[in-house]
């Protein structure tokens, strides 16, 4: 039985590279079979009449995507070898089938071109996959509807968080635009190695973003690679090179003090009744040092009753790890106002109105911060309500707990830190609080030791 074979674009109307179809009619049932992420072409490319790529290109056109491609020529080749090569291995199963006498089973031709052209899956991810992108694209596509779960760590079977997804999407686009700065049709398994980490470091820097910033993009690279690279897409394995690593600066962030925690709960915000209920929440992040993520969701069923003393009991959503908190009486007032569920808010809104109360309190202590942009560490002075935010919250309850004499290992269990060296980069104490705080030792205040 003959087939009508017709390729078509899958996007027409970009000025980027786009996957080809090929689709034929049988017997009324349509076939449609994609020939890969590594098969692509530029639509200018392509002759819609023929169905083909244009191989001998005018000197223009040809000189215009040799900027973007030096192999062009080539792959326009391989592309159209490609084609005539589908439909060979289409028309000779079809043919084999009905010399056997069998009914032409459309989902075994799938898997014989699949197998003609080593197009092997492995989970959900095709092993033709020589773009870093687009196996990017297909990796936040499938762990934002659930076919990808996690499957290691302590999250290990339960689905990737939102923050995640979103970390994924904005590093999809930044190497998006950086591609497009170096005129690369598309970024290979094999690009990724210790030349391009400094050539994107300097990328990164070039926009006067942080240190950290590069960091946080690098450590998802990493962890693409290695999903990539124990899929079997590549042998490429420099982004496990002690080079290869993920960069980061400490942090200034601020927490409030008890003092500014109480002036906070006791002012009265009649002329500011908007207000109130951000500080109401930030509050209680503040004496249960969770992340916002998990201090803004609080409900009803989260508070327990435990031997008669109330506590929050409850998963976090970034590690799953499950936290029992002690609730003081405010906390226990805040969230009784609001029967035990406190409303709800976007992280952003909670932002703006800290800095709005912060400035209305008076919490304008001058904090000079280190910076790094472009890769350069720079100093400013910025007033102290300015730098609030809704992760202050965290901060502020462990380092306040830390100042009241809990031992690390009491903390690490309310707030779910997994060791102390991660705690103590949330603990932000001053070296005059430090000499405060031991000024009643024996050993500084002059009182006799205790012999042991």
């Amino acid at each position: 039985m003959a087939i009508n074979p017709k390729f078509i674009l899958k996007n027409t109307e970009t000025h980027n590279e786009t996957s080809i179809k090929f689709y034929f009619y049988l017997n009324k049932r349509r076939f449609m079979y994609s020939l890969g992420s590594d098969q692509r072409i530029f639509p200018e490319l392509w002759d819609k009449v023929m169905m083909r790529p244009i191989i001998k290109p005018n000197k223009t056109m040809l000189s215009k995507y040799k900027k973007l491609n030096p192999s062009i020529e080539v792959d326009l080749k391989n592309l159209d070898t490609r084609i005539n090569n589908v439909i060979g291995q289409t028309t000779k199963f079809i043919s084999n089938a009905e010399i056997q006498g069998h009914m032409i089973d459309l989902k075994a031709l799938r898997e014989h071109l699949d197998n003609s052209f080593g197009v092997i899956k492995k989970g959900t991810v095709k092993a033709s996959y020589d773009s870093v992108e687009a196996y990017l694209d297909e990796f936040i596509s499938d762990i934002e509807s659930g076919k990808r779960i996690i499957k290691s760590n302590q999250r290990e079977g339960k689905r990737y968080s939102i923050g995640t997804i979103k970390a994924y999407k904005v590093l999809a686009a930044k190497l998006e635009e950086y591609r497009k700065t170096k005129r690369k049709a598309y970024l290979k398994f094999n690009d990724i190695d210790i030349d391009f980490y400094n050539d994107f470091q300097q990328y990164i820097y070039s926009k006067n973003f942080s240190t950290n910033y590069f960091g946080n993009f690098i450590k998802n690279i990493k962890a693409i690679m290695k999903k990539s690279f124990d899929e079997g897409l590549h042998t490429n394995n420099d982004f496990s090179k002690k080079a290869f690593k993920k960069i980061s600066n400490d942090t200034d962030s601020i927490y409030l003090t008890e003092a500014e925690l109480t002036k906070l709960h006791n002012y009265d915000f009649k002329n500011a009744p908007k207000l109130e209920k951000y500080r109401d929440i930030f509050l209680v992040g503040c004496w249960t040092a969770q992340r916002f993520s998990d201090y803004s969701r609080i409900s009803e069923i989260h508070i327990k009753d435990k031997n008669g003393i109330k506590v929050l009991e409850m998963d976090q959503v970034k590690t799953s790890t499950k936290v029992i908190v002690p609730l003081n009486p405010e906390a226990i007032e805040i969230l009784a106002k609001y029967n035990n569920t406190l409303p709800k808010v976007s992280e952003q809104k909670m932002n703006s109105n800290l800095k709005e109360m912060g400035k209305l309190l008076d919490i304008n202590e001058t904090i000079e911060i280190k910076k790094s942009k472009g890769g350069l560490e720079i100093i400013e002075q910025i007033p102290k309500h300015d730098l609030i935010m809704s992760h202050t919250a965290r901060r502020t309850g462990c380092t306040l707990m830390y100042l009241s004499g809990i031992p690390l290992q009491d903390i690490m269990k309310i707030s779910g830190h997994k060791s102390e060296t991660q705690l103590l980069k949330y603990i932000k104490v001053t070296k005059e609080e430090t000499a405060l705080r031991l000024a009643d030792n024996p050993f500084f205040s002059g009182k006799k030791l205790k012999v042991v």
